[in-house]
């Protein structure tokens, strides 16, 4: 390390050495590459917040520190790469170093390292909370546009993950180019998903709801009249999805009923579950008046627990003051 400021070039080719014969010591390769110190991933997540990122700037570094540690950084990539069944340094690079990875992905090396997180499932989506997390180069239109190339080929199964961290991140920046490459992005990998068998959907982390969310966040943040075709794309997969997940079915009506109707046993567990699906969610098909009349036969505590349900059909409401 004391050579670094008399000798850098030096300095790299001990780095190749070591690399040559698998040394990987984090300690060691910390001091090298400048690691900053920050909270884990998994903590900044939970905060919901990018304020740690204002104390844990990256100290000033003379220009031969800045050799030796965007030299060894290259190499660090390659050495990843080779040795791409040991997810341990791959984790520790994405997680400590993704501004530095963004920087240099014109580097061979280090899009051999992009190419490698995009085939993996877990690794492209450790890439994407890093980006979420410890992107701090928002204010800079040139890495913001090189962070959206190193986006594009993101495995698929973090499909659902991408257009979040696309939607809510990058397409609300105010340079229009950046947030055209953005919705560009986001709208190919729609395109994508709805060029996939539609049951393949749920293993993309793609919900309902998400997309339901989504379309909400660029209503209200004024997005949408911008990106119409994003939202057209968004609608599109939203009904495939709905057309796609089985109705609920109700309660199994019972088949073997006593001849003598003394015999009959009132089970209200199961009429209360056989109202739930009819007047809740996708139950089947029911007119609003037979809803009502099912409704009506239950005790107060059991109709406000219904309508209170947030997927209660409120269509039925209308229905159900005309029955009283």
């Amino acid at each position: 390390h004391s050579l670094i400021q008399t000798d850098p070039v030096l300095v790299l080719q001990w780095c190749q050495l070591l690399l040559l014969l698998n040394y990987d010591s984090t300690d060691w390769w910390m001091r090298i590459l400048h690691t900053p110190k920050k909270p884990p991933l998994s903590k900044s997540m939970s905060s919901g917040s990018l304020d740690h990122l204002e104390s844990n700037l990256e100290p000033e570094l003379s220009t031969a520190e800045e050799v030796v540690k965007q030299g060894a950084l290259v190499l660090f990539c390659d050495y990843v790469c080779e040795n791409e069944a040991d997810a341990e340094p791959l984790s520790w690079l994405v997680v400590n170093h993704v501004n530095d990875i963004v920087q240099l992905s014109y580097e061979l090396p280090v899009q051999d390292l992009v190419s490698a997180i995009h085939r993996n499932s877990a690794a492209s989506g450790l890439f994407l909370r890093a980006i979420n997390i410890r992107f701090s180069h928002m204010n800079n239109p040139c890495l913001v546009r090189q962070t959206l190339r190193s986006l594009d080929g993101i495995h698929l199964t973090q499909s659902g993950m991408l257009l979040t961290l696309l939607i809510e991140k990058f397409l609300t920046t105010h340079w229009q180019s950046v947030g055209r490459v953005a919705s560009g992005l986001a709208c190919r990998r729609v395109e994508m998903l709805l060029a996939e068998r539609v049951d393949q959907h749920s293993k993309t982390q793609l919900t309902h709801e998400e997309l339901t969310k989504l379309g909400g966040f660029m209503t209200s943040n004024r997005l949408a009249q911008k990106n119409q075709r994003l939202m057209s794309l968004l609608s599109r997969i939203k009904l495939d999805l709905t057309v796609e997940e089985p109705a609920q079915s109700p309660p199994d009506l019972p088949t073997d009923l006593p001849k003598n109707l003394a015999d009959v046993f009132l089970d209200k567990e199961w009429y209360v579950s056989h109202v739930e699906s009819c007047c809740c969610g996708n139950g089947p098909a029911s007119s609003s008046r037979d809803c009502a009349t099912m409704l009506s036969r239950l005790s107060y505590e059991d109709i406000s627990a219904i309508m209170t349900r947030e997927d209660f059909d409120h269509t039925l409401i209308g229905e159900c003051i005309s029955y009283v």
